[in-house]
């Protein structure tokens, strides 16, 4: 099972594959559009909504895109990285 994981500025895609079969996929939206998140808000929604496919799904292994264009540091997504690595089950 692999979990592949879209990120974007304000919403993040994900698709669930077992072999070569695609199996699932959805969008993660949250509060990134309500006037006032804060960026602790945005990152803890996400990774509560990702803690929440690995659950569901128990990917083997997971596959993070970054967006082409962008050309700066984007430290939410080094955060979700890292916090997933740490806290899911995929770092084990």
């Amino acid at each position: 099972m692999l979990l592949v994981v879209d990120t974007g500025s304000w919403e993040t895609g994900w698709a669930v594959f077992q072999g070569e079969e695609l199996t699932a996929t959805g969008l993660i939206t949250g509060p990134q559009k309500v006037k006032g998140a804060t960026r602790q808000l945005r990152l803890a929604h996400l990774l509560q909504e990702l803690e929440a496919l690995v659950a569901r799904w128990q990917p083997h292994a997971a596959v993070l895109s970054r967006a082409s264009g962008l050309r700066w540091r984007a430290p939410t997504v080094e955060m979700v990285v890292a916090n997933l690595n740490k806290n899911t089950a995929l770092s084990k």
